[in-house]
């Protein structure tokens, strides 16, 4: 699998939170919520692959593996050792991967 960038956004601080939104909608759909998170956490929006500015994922390869490697590169690429998870609607199917193939990088998740 190639490594592309996802499209992501960090506001807050505090341990750091994850978030993962469902397919249809972007890390938009958080901003209801960001005053309520942010001061108790660093708060990872991701658009996922294919979604807002986040690049098309692969054909060939299963979306959910790609998302995946690709949030897992994204954890790297910010330094982070664990984070939490919080997951949206279809999301969860995303993080729920995530979650299998990379369970020591998670300290806790919420579908």
């Amino acid at each position: 699998m190639s490594v592309r960038a996802l499209n992501y956004q960090v506001v807050g601080n505090g341990p750091p939170l994850l978030m993962v939104h469902g397919f249809g909608i972007s890390f938009s759909i958080w901003e209801s919520i960001i005053p309520f998170l942010r001061p108790y956490f660093s708060l990872i929006m991701v658009e996922l692959p294919g979604i807002g500015r986040s690049p098309m994922p692969e054909l060939e390869q299963s979306y959910l593996d790609q998302a995946a490697v690709e949030l897992e590169n994204m954890r790297k690429l910010l330094g982070i050792e664990r984070w939490q998870v919080l997951s949206y609607s279809s999301g969860a199917l995303v993080a729920k991967r995530y979650l299998q193939v990379y369970p020591a990088c998670v300290n806790g998740a919420i579908f």
